[in-house]
C-alpha cells in the first residue's frame, strides 16, 4: 500500500512494479501534490560557494537511468539535458566560481563561456555567468499523469483519501485498511504526512513556494538561468519562473503579494515582453536538517515513511525508491539515513 501519488509515490510504485509487487496507490487529487509545481531540476551545484548537491555523484546517474526507462515505457519524453547559467554578482564570486573550475572533482560540472555579452541583449549589466553542466530536468507534471493514467486503467490507483484511523495491525503483524490486507505500508503523502501520528514523532520544516509559468519572447529556450530566482524552460515553450518561499503559510492558495515579487523580479532582470498564464503554489515537506525522512517504523514492521525531500526530491527519489522498495521486496533491512535515526525513537 503506497499513501500519495506525487513524485515520491510515483516512482515507489514504478520501482515496486518492476521487481512483481503488487501495488494499491491511494491518492485523491495529483494536482494538490507540490511535485505539479516543482521545477523538476536536478543540479549539481549549489549555494554561493557553488557545492556540489549533498550525494549528488550517487542520485545523478541511477535518477538519469529511472526517468530513461520511465519514458520508454510510457511513450513519451519528460527528460532533457540543459545547461544552467548562474548570474555571477561580483568579483568575490567570480573568484570562487574560478577556484572551482579548476578543481579536478568539479571537472564535469563545469562548462565553458558564460561571458554576459551572450546575453547582453536581454540581461541588465551583469559581472559575468558561469555554466554549470551535467545537470538536467524533468518535466514533473507529465511524468504524474502519465502514471497516473496508467494506474487508473488497471485499477492501481484509488482516488479517495487515506483516513489513518481505517489502518489496523492484523495479529500476523500484516495491516488492514478497511476491506484490503496489506503486508507493507509506505506513506509517501508529502505535506500532508507532516500530521501523521503513526510518526508522530517526526520532525518537519514545511514551506510554501510560489512560481508562475509564462510566455517570454526571444528568451533562449536552451539554458536554464539563475538569476537569484530561476528563469526554466518547459517543453510546452512556456517558462517555469521562480520560486518564492514562505515558512509560516502552509496553504495551498497562491498569493497575489508572491506573485507581485516574481513580476517585479521579471520586470527588473528581462528586457524582454512576457506574459503570465499561471501562477502556481506547493508546499514542500522539508526538514530543518535537509536530510530526508525514510525507512521503517522501529516498533511496527512493515510500516514506512517516505518524506521530507524538501527542494531535492527530483534528484533523490529515483535512488531511495530503489533503496527501499529493493529491501522490500529482498526481506533486507533498509539502510536508513542519519536523519531517519535522529528523529525516530519509537
Amino acid at each position: 500500500m503506497i499513501i500519495g501519488q506525487g513524485i515520491a509515490g510515483s516512482l515507489l510504485g514504478w520501482q515496486a512494479e518492476k521487481v512483481g509487487l503488487s501495488i494499491d496507490i491511494y491518492d485523491e487529487g495529483a494536482l494538490e501534490s507540490s511535485s505539479a509545481a516543482s521545477s523538476g531540476i536536478i543540479n549539481p551545484l549549489t549555494g554561493p560557494k557553488y557545492v556540489k548537491s549533498w550525494m549528488i555523484e550517487t542520485f545523478m546517474p541511477i535518477a538519469r537511468q529511472v526517468y530513461r526507462n520511465i519514458e520508454v515505457e510510457i511513450g513519451q519524453q519528460f527528460m532533457s539535458d540543459i545547461p544552467i547559467w548562474r548570474y555571477i554578482k561580483d568579483i568575490k564570486a567570480e573568484n570562487v566560481w574560478d577556484t572551482r573550475s579548476i578543481d579536478p572533482s568539479y571537472e564535469r560540472y563545469i562548462g565553458k563561456g558564460g561571458d554576459k555579452a551572450e546575453l547582453s541583449d536581454i540581461w541588465p549589466d551583469a559581472h559575468r555567468f558561469g555554466i554549470v553542466s551535467g545537470g538536467f530536468k524533468i518535466e514533473v507534471p507529465i511524468i504524474l499523469a502519465a502514471l497516473r493514467k496508467k494506474w487508473l486503467s488497471s485499477g492501481t490507483l484509488r482516488e479517495e483519501g487515506f483516513v489513518e484511523s481505517d489502518l489496523f495491525m492484523a495479529e500476523d503483524g500484516s495491516y488492514q485498511y478497511k476491506e484490503t490486507g496489506y503486508k507493507h505500508v509506505i506513506l509517501a503523502c508529502g505535506y500532508k504526512g507532516t500530521s501523521s501520528k503513526l510518526f508522530a514523532t517526526a520532525e518537519y520544516a514545511p514551506f510554501k513556494g510560489e512560481v508562475l509559468i509564462c510566455e517570454i519572447d526571444g528568451l533562449p529556450k536552451d539554458r536554464i538561468i539563475k538569476y537569484g530566482k530561476f528563469i526554466m524552460p518547459r517543453l510546452d515553450g512556456t517558462f517555469w519562473v521562480g520560486s518564492t518561499i514562505d515558512h509560516n503559510t502552509v496553504d495551498l492558495v497562491p498569493n497575489k503579494e508572491k506573485a507581485k515579487i516574481l513580476i517585479t523580479f521579471l520586470d527588473e532582470v528581462v528586457r524582454k515582453p512576457y506574459k503570465v498564464i499561471d501562477h502556481i503554489a506547493g508546499i514542500r515537506p522539508a526538514t530543518s536538517y535537509r536530510r530526508p525522512l525514510i525507512g521503517e517504523h522501529r516498533k511496527h514492521k512493515g510500516l514506512y515513511l517516505f518524506n521530507g525531500l524538501g527542494t531535492k526530491g527530483i534528484s533523490m527519489t529515483p535512488y531511495f525508491s530503489q533503496q527501499m522498495i529493493g529491501a522490500i521486496a529482498s526481506g533486507s533491512t533498509f539502510e536508513e539515513t542519519k536523519a531517519f535515526q535522529s528523529a525516530f525513537q519509537v
